[in-house]
């Protein structure tokens, strides 16, 4: 079972905020990547119980850079291509 993924951002003003749109297609994208690699070996499920391994994930500090804007263009691209 992995629970959604957990991004919190850094605070800094001078860097800007990141668009809520690109940390949720960000989350979104890890969130599948790992599905599919623990597929190949694992069962995965969404509803805990017995037997049943809960991953929790967090990217902490999330800042903005020029390549953080990139990120939902980047995104796209891989899921185009099938790439994760």
């Amino acid at each position: 079972m992995l629970d959604r993924i957990k991004i919190d951002l850094k605070q800094d003003e001078q860097r800007g905020q990141i668009d809520p749109i690109t940390v949720k297609s960000l989350a979104d994208y890890f969130h599948d990547a790992i599905i599919e690699q623990l597929r190949g070996q694992y069962q995965v499920v969404r509803e805990p119980g017995p037997d049943v391994l809960r991953l929790r994930v967090a990217v902490t500090e999330m800042a903005n850079t020029y390549r953080a804007t990139r990120v939902r263009d980047w995104l796209d691209s891989a899921r185009s291509a099938g790439n994760h």
